[in-house]
């Protein structure tokens, strides 16, 4: 089961943080719109995702990434095809690798 825990899961980087807690149904909402906005028939609801969330703690300059646990791997897969409508808009959708898998893959792009 642990080996594919993360399956459904993808990273996003760059979406703006608001100053107070954000509650997870809040991070999912803001998920939800920006995705919908951005990607041309996605038509993606509340209950496609099974939970999101901020990462690490919270500083002043900066935004934490989100984790996104999706329902199915159908509907992460469609979101991380069409990331491509994010480039120049400093928002970022990769997958949910390990560190070692993470090292791996940023040794093979140097390389």
């Amino acid at each position: 089961m642990a080996l594919y825990s993360r399956r459904n899961n993808l990273r996003i980087s760059g979406i703006p943080e608001e100053q107070k807690a954000e509650t997870a149904e809040e991070t999912t909402k803001n998920v939800v719109q920006i995705l919908n906005e951005n990607i041309e028939d996605l038509n993606l609801n509340l209950a496609d995702i099974d939970i999101s969330h901020r990462l690490g703690k919270r500083y002043p300059t900066g935004h934490r990434q989100i984790i996104v646990k999706f329902i199915s791997r159908h509907i992460r897969d469609r979101v991380i095809r069409n990331r491509k409508v994010f480039k120049g808009e400093k928002i970022f959708i990769n997958e949910d690798l390990t560190k070692l898998n993470q090292t791996v893959l940023t040794t093979i792009r140097t390389t």
